[in-house]
């Protein structure tokens, strides 16, 4: 076999061997994550852009191979210094500074994601899975969406307020951007 021949053969029977893959950065300044703690007296929403993160993508298929991404815990404002001090504590952000999440699946069905991977907070690590929308505009890849985890599930005591729990629930919402 010569090696014209050769090559077309590789190209035409293997072509999952040329496909490209790129490592993305997120842009901070566009993307953001966001919680909203829910209380029978008041909704808290606090809000982070200080984001790292990287998304691993297929420039030949264009499609999502995995993504990682953290922010400090420090870094979320929910518009009171007092309320994020407290929350500081209650997390135990000396202890485990970062949020962090990494993809081990991302299954994508036109402009929607289906995302599963590992969650960690408060030192705990659990599988989560979500659904996202994705689109692209302007040489940038834009990926949000929201899910919701229990506080207990990662062992942080539901804030109180006047003896009153608030719920479990901690919903979160996400913005991630990513220059092509």
């Amino acid at each position: 076999m010569t090696m014209k021949s050769f090559i077309l053969f590789f190209l035409l029977f293997f072509p999952f061997a040329i496909q490209a893959q790129s490592n993305l950065g997120i842009l901070k300044k566009e993307s953001y994550i966001q919680y909203t703690l829910t209380h029978p007296m008041h909704v808290v929403v606090g809000k982070s852009s200080d984001l790292s993160g990287v998304l691993r993508y297929n420039t030949t298929t264009k499609s999502f191979v995995s993504t990682a991404i953290a922010a400090p815990v420090r870094s979320f404002d929910s518009g009171n210094g007092s309320r994020d001090s407290h929350m500081l504590e209650v997390v135990e952000g000396l202890k485990f500074p970062r949020i962090t999440f990494t993809s081990n699946e991302v299954r994508t069905n036109g402009e929607n994601l289906n995302i599963k991977g590992n969650l960690t907070f408060h030192g705990i690590t659990k599988p989560v899975s979500f659904t996202a929308k994705t689109w692209t505009k302007d040489n940038k890849i834009y990926v949000q969406g929201k899910t919701e985890i229990s506080l207990t599930a990662f062992s942080v005591e539901k804030p109180s307020f006047m003896m009153v729990e608030a719920k479990d629930e901690l919903k979160i919402e996400f913005r991630a951007v990513f220059q092509l």
